[in-house]
């Protein structure tokens, strides 16, 4: 009876006026729509029918659902053409079915009652298509009415059915929000839902507009109760509100917003007080708990439906069993197998799609898309730039063995044509002794071609051959660097958008925060209020999703900790009620979220009392305001007097910081003692794809977020002590923080390297803080696609993320100003000991002092082979990796130099007779390089003379091996050269 009562009648859709209609009665249906619901309510009622009569000869069983969804579309569609007749019975109908289901078993009686209604139903159909438009039978109607009224048996006989269960689980959620909604005795409210899932989508899009506009506008009134406008503004938007739920079938949430506006209207626009204005906002309060327990129902039903379709779909036994049934009835029978059992338990009736919502749809600019499904959009679209950076790796070594093909294209048509000169001169020898002996003839006419001019020519022919392919190669090269080119940028513009749709304003959390805010000064009867500016900030919904606890905690902790009570506030000359604000703002590729009370500040004596009480300092000892306002974040740290809903358990400020950790973020602390409290959270925009400086400290290759890089410097050696010494590095008239990349990341605590001409610092930025780091090397710049850290690595301090590289290394991704923040003073620490020489001492400090990572393995040695033969290069490429080498090639020496600056290897093996650039000028411009001084060099060639000899070692060159060689020999100098230190490999 409440579904039926519940029906909200609705008109057909009006037909246009070129389309022929229908005339029945009073009503005007075009013959389109017409057609489509007498075949389908035809079919309904027929299958309805024979289902009845087949459950009516066991009535000791449970009612099918397909029964009742069959019922509920016939409802559903008759409404839709205005048949509102057929439509109320067919929803008694359903309502008996309900019942009957529920209980589980039936008697012979009722059975009886539904085959007679089911017939009534037909009867009602076919005067329908003769054109009369009937009304059921009140005695029929009476009836099914009784069925539904009918007790429950005492001991059903049936065991509880799966769906039951299941609606229980679907239940529970909503269990929370009424919870918050029921709050008041008064509000208690007798109404059924009966949500029409064809409307509520619509519905949903709507109130996810107008419950934000109608907190606003109450928070407006409350800030100026004598405005008129605010109040007319809520009463706007609570009628439509109202109006909207009730035509989707969400009757609690109008009733809520019903009674909400008579109260507002009782009050009168003339004037009110706060104290009403804040008891308005409690039953908006009531009114978002409703609304989300509604969209949590939602989402549990349409998940068991999908579940339940995947289900029927695989199970081949049904499929095979199942009538040959149209598209739409198929979707109708099988779409609501669960469905009457959650409306059941949740008191929420969610019916399913009626198969003439095709005809019912109208064009919408928005798409709902479920978040999993975007997320892992993205993923993809970042996969698919990793595979491509791949490819892109792959078509450079292409590109570098066509350059290769090339120059031995070039020299072997040199060759060549040294060879036919050579044929040519004695061709034309020959030519002359024929002269004088055939002088009756003509000398070309005695002309033949030796064995080696024909073979030249042949040879000829077959260069250009290989020239024609190898141009052929060229091209399709350029024109695939020029396609991967083109998709890159289609690439980066679809994960750009697909990053656009995953952005949200901050100021869709506000009326949540807001609501914590107003809960937490309820709870500790002080007066607070909130304002947030630069809520128009877009954020990634992915960080606004998980840093949502700890907006909310930070709010409670300024309502608890921070804000004083009133009676406090005003001897201290300030307005009782108290004042929070978040203030959002862009920094560069980051947003800093800043969370400031007016309040008393942090109490520095009670800190240091409790971390004394607690052991984490000595008696003795003090605390610095920066020392003090950082002990809050330690783990069970709380200065609460009482354990409360609030505060006391020390649970909190360590999970927020770590949360910030986990996304890449810093979170700073500012306070003033009676003027109140800063945390300012940074964090980043997106998560899922950044660029990264690749930079190398020791055996460490990490990278930092390019947004954070602000320069990189050459320095020299005397500035790089100095910065040792003082710990800090002078950059645009400041003091920066100055550290050994290794100490920072406490896996070295100097670089190895010797002390060269230039070294490499980088400054890198974070909001205001600034940090230098000395590093070896910088590898360069890469686009990756972060990875989730995992809850192993998300509490590491420091680590912005983890990513793969097109070649297939992981990389790890640090903030180095979160990380300084964090180890900067035992990094401080480790360089001092190590810039003083006491080693010893170093390590009596013990382990607690400076702590330090164990040293990582040392990677596989690499290994430069330099030779214009790509057979010699090859074949010494398969020895090396044979022995377990890494192996670079160059063609000449300009290439090897240009190996030489993205990699420095362990030993270079070097040719002497190269293009361009020979090996003598190569191991003079290595020996001229202080980086690379030290570097071995092996001399491989056919120049035996000991002149050559003589000048290689003049030129610095420590090996010196003709060809051919041992290659025991060889490989002695390599592990010579190799087993004492490795060379980390590029990223």
């Amino acid at each position: 009876m409440a579904a039926a009562a519940a029906v909200v009648d609705e008109a057909p859709p009006a037909p246009s006026a070129d389309d022929p209609v229908k005339a029945i009665g009073p009503l005007r249906i075009g013959i389109a729509l017409y057609n489509v619901y007498l075949n389908e309510a035809d079919e309904w009622s027929r299958q309805l029918a024979s289902e009845v009569g087949e459950w009516a000869l066991e009535p000791h069983t449970q009612v099918n659902d397909s029964t009742i969804a069959l019922a509920h579309s016939l409802a559903g569609s008759s409404a839709t053409v205005g048949f509102q007749g057929l439509s109320g019975m067919a929803r008694s109908f359903e309502a008996a079915l309900q019942h009957l289901h529920r209980q589980g078993r039936g008697t012979a009686e009722q059975g009886t009652i539904l085959i007679a209604a089911a017939d009534e139903l037909r009867r009602l159909l076919h005067q329908f298509a003769a054109g009369f438009l009937k009304e059921p039978s009140e005695e029929t109607l009476a009836a099914l009415r009784e069925v539904t009224a009918s007790q429950l048996p005492a001991e059903p006989t049936e065991p509880r059915s799966t769906a039951a269960a299941l609606a229980d689980v679907h239940a529970a959620p909503q269990q929370d929000f009424a919870d918050v909604a029921m709050e008041d005795a008064e509000d208690a409210i007798d109404l059924a839902d009966a949500v029409d899932v064809d409307l509520f989508p619509i519905f949903e899009e709507e109130a996810a507009e107008l419950l934000p506009q109608l907190g606003a506008a109450l928070r407006q009134w409350a800030q100026h109760p004598d405005d008129a406008a605010p109040r007319a503004s809520t009463l706007r938007t609570l009628h439509t509100l109202k109006g909207s739920a009730r035509l989707a079938g969400a009757m609690r949430l109008g009733e809520r917003a019903h009674r909400m506006e008579s109260e507002i209207e009782a009050i009168g626009a003339t004037g009110a007080d706060t104290a009403a204005v804040e008891h308005l906002l409690t039953r908006f309060d009531a009114l978002q708990a409703t609304f989300d327990g509604l969209r949590a129902a939602d989402t549990a039903t349409q998940t068991e439906i999908a579940q339940r379709a995947a289900a029927a779909a695989a199970e081949p036994a049904r499929a095979v069993a199942a009538p040959v049934a149209e598209p739409s009835a198929v979707q109708e029978t099988q779409a609501p197998e669960a469905e009457p059992a959650v409306r059941a338990a949740s008191g929420v009736a969610l019916p399913t799609p009626s198969a003439l919502m095709p005809s019912r749809a109208v064009s919408s600019q928005a798409v709902r898309i479920r978040t999993q499904l975007l997320d892992r959009l993205v993923a993809q679209a970042g996969e698919v730039i990793i595979t491509r950076s791949r490819l892109e790796a792959q078509l450079g070594q292409l590109r570098s063995s066509l350059t290769d093909l090339t120059g031995n294209l070039d020299r072997l048509r040199q060759q060549l044509r040294d060879v036919e000169v050579q044929a040519e001169s004695q061709m034309q020898s020959r030519l002359a002794q024929a002269k004088d002996s055939q002088q009756g003839f003509d000398p070309l006419e005695f002309d033949r071609f030796t064995r080696v001019q024909e073979l030249t020519r042949m040879m000829a022919e077959s260069v250009n051959d290989v020239a024609t392919v190898q141009r052929t190669l060229q091209k399709t090269v350029q024109q695939t660097e020029d396609d991967l080119s083109a998709q890159a940028r289609q690439t980066r513009e679809l994960q750009r958008g697909l990053l656009r749709t995953r952005m949200v304003e901050f100021e869709g959390l506000s009326d949540r925060l807001y609501r914590v805010v107003r809960q937490a000064s309820k709870d500790t009867g002080k007066q607070v209020r909130l304002d947030i500016t630069g809520g128009t900030i877009e954020m990634d919904r992915g960080v606004l999703d998980r840093m949502t606890p700890a907006f909310e905690h930070l709010l409670r902790n300024c309502v608890a900790h921070g804000i004083e009570d009133a009676s406090t506030r005003e001897k201290a000359g300030k307005e009782a009620s108290g004042l929070i604000v978040i203030d959002l703002q862009h920094e560069g590729n980051d947003v800093s979220v800043s969370f400031r009370d007016d309040g008393a500040g942090l109490n520095q004596d009670r800190i240091v009392a409790r971390a004394r009480a607690l052991g984490l300092i000595e008696n003795h000892q003090g605390l610095s305001s920066e020392e003090a306002a950082e002990m809050i974040f330690k783990p069970g740290f709380s200065t609460a007097e009482q354990v409360s809903e609030l505060s006391g358990r020390g649970i909190g400020m360590d999970v927020v910081r770590a949360q910030v950790a986990a996304l890449g973020g810093r979170i700073e602390t500012h306070t003033t003692p009676g003027q109140g409290t800063t945390f300012k959270l940074v964090l980043p925009l997106t998560t899922a794809v950044t660029h990264v400086v690749m930079l190398r400290a020791g055996a460490v290759s990490v990278g930092v977020p390019s947004s954070l890089v602000e320069l990189v410097q050459r320095v020299s050696a005397a500035d790089v002590e100095a910065g040792y010494q003082s710990g800090s590095y002078a950059f645009g008239g400041e003091q920066v923080p100055f550290y050994w990349a290794g100490a920072l990341l406490q896996a070295s605590a100097r670089s190895e390297r010797v002390a060269a001409k230039h070294n490499t610092v980088v400054i890198v930025r974070s909001a205001a803080q600034r940090v230098a780091l000395h590093v070896d090397e910088v590898l360069g710049n890469q686009e990756v696609v972060v990875k989730n850290l995992g809850p192993q690595l998300s509490r590491l301090p420091g680590m912005a993320g983890i990513s793969v590289l097109a070649s297939g290394a992981v990389a790890l991704i640090y903030n180095p100003v979160a990380l300084a923040s964090v180890h900067g003073e035992q990094a401080g620490k480790l360089q001092q000991a190590s810039s003083s020489g006491a080693a010893a001492s170093a390590d009596a400090q013990g382990a607690h002092d400076v702590p330090m990572l164990p040293q990582a393995a040392p990677l596989v040695p690499l290994v430069l082979v330099v030779d214009d033969s790509i057979t010699v290069r090859r074949v010494t490429q398969r020895l090396l990796q044979r022995e377990g080498y890494r192996v670079a090639l160059a063609a000449d020496g300009l290439q090897a130099l240009e190996r030489l600056q993205q990699e420095r290897p362990a030993v270079v093996l070097s040719d002497i007779e190269m293009p361009r650039m020979d090996g003598f000028d190569l191991a003079r411009n290595i020996r001229a390089d202080e980086s690379l001084a030290g570097l071995p060099i092996i001399m491989i060639t056919s120049r035996i003379a000991e002149k050559h000899r003589d000048h290689a070692r003049t030129l610095g060159v420590n090996h010196y091996l003709g060809k051919p060689y041992s290659e025991d020999e060889l490989m002695r100098l390599v592990r010579s050269y190799t087993s004492e230190s490795a060379v980390p490999a590029l990223a």
